[in-house]
């Protein structure tokens, strides 16, 4: 009896898939491959760039808020309300060029528009060549950004009770804390009468002596106040060597400048100052740094307010793709007003701070 022989549909059916079907299978595998890496490399890229704008929207929020914190305390000494009261100690001044120094008769200052060799008028204060970086060592790489503006302030930080003067005689003055102060520190002291600019020379209990004399004793019955001189300068600087840009500010340390980078991809800055011209506390004109209007310390002295803008970019490149055309910096436009194709996302920030001590 003969075995059975399979049909023909039995055949085709062990024989498998064609090298057609094998194809086509193949094909079609590969394009849902692909589009799989596609969209996780879309994704990935939009989450880069979403990650990266985040910290520069962080950024931005921080430079911001700590420039105009400063802003609006510019020519706080204590309840005087005129620099031209403010005195310095002659064992204290360094000259024009020292950041506390207001030799120049200005609280506050600007540079529009830096460019080699400009200073602040009128103290004539020159704009950092070479900032140090956080740790206070030299970076000779990092020099200031041409075309950015610059600002310099200064203040004293009075915290109450602490800083409050019980009493004075000669180079000594009594405050309800020591804790704020130290030895060589640069301090301002100041009734509603008078402010003076005092270096500490030593300090035992709540009693500072001080280097020099007081040019008036300061009565507890006038609420006179004893504070840290603050003096400050923002600046954008570059590293000459990577492009790399950053937000740099100058502070005052006991008696010495510090340079401490803060924030980088900052890569513009840029300041109009608002002038009362009326004497009604309200700007009449937003001027630039140095313009008619806004060049001595008189000029400078009716600042009720001040505008800023930042610009900002990613750290990182995402394709050259172009960025549309960004908003102007106040007066400035941008070094691109075509647009950027260098892959960079920016930002522009802009803000206004009420100057609360002049005008």
């Amino acid at each position: 009896m003969s075995a059975r022989r399979p049909s023909r549909r039995s055949r085709r059916r062990a024989g498998g898939f064609s090298l057609v079907e094998l194809m086509v299978a193949i094909v079609i595998g590969a394009v849902l491959l692909g589009g799989a890496i596609s969209l996780f490399i879309t994704n990935r890229e939009t989450y880069n760039v979403t990650s990266d704008l985040a910290r520069v929207q962080e950024s931005a929020r921080f430079a911001v808020d700590m420039m105009v914190s400063d802003l609006r305390m510019a020519g706080y000494f204590g309840c005087v309300d005129d620099v031209n009261r403010v005195t310095e100690s002659a064992t204290v001044v360094a000259g024009a060029d020292a950041l506390w120094s207001l030799a120049g008769g200005a609280a506050l200052e600007g540079v529009d528009n830096y460019a080699a060799a400009d200073t602040f008028a009128p103290s004539g204060s020159a704009v950092p060549a070479n900032p140090t970086d956080d740790a206070g060592a030299a970076v000779a790489a990092w020099s200031t950004v041409v075309g950015s503006d610059a600002v310099m302030l200064r203040y004293i930080r009075a915290r109450l009770p602490a800083h409050q003067v019980t009493g004075s005689t000669g180079n000594t003055v009594t405050v309800n804390s020591a804790a704020d102060f130290a030895a060589d520190q640069i301090i301002g002291v100041a009734d509603c009468g008078a402010a003076e600019i005092m270096q500490v020379d030593s300090i035992a209990g709540t009693t500072l002596t001080l280097d020099d004399a007081l040019g008036r004793a300061y009565s507890a019955a006038n609420n006179p106040v004893a504070a840290p001189m603050v003096a400050v300068r923002y600046y954008v600087a570059a590293n000459a060597a990577t492009g790399e840009t950053a937000l740099f500010r100058d502070v005052l340390t006991g008696n010495a400048l510090r340079s401490q980078r803060l924030f980088d991809g900052v890569e513009n800055l840029q300041f109009l100052y608002g002038v009362d011209t009326n004497g009604d506390r309200a700007p009449d004109a937003y001027l630039k740094a140095g313009e008619a209007g806004l060049q001595n310390a008189g000029d400078w002295s009716r600042v009720v307010s001040v505008r800023l803008a930042v610009l900002l970019r990613t750290l990182d490149a995402f394709g050259t793709a172009r960025e549309y055309v960004l908003p102007p910096l106040l007066d400035q436009t941008h070094g691109n007003n075509n647009g950027y194709n260098d892959g960079f996302r920016r930002r522009v920030f802009t803000t206004t701070a009420a100057v609360r001590n002049l005008g």
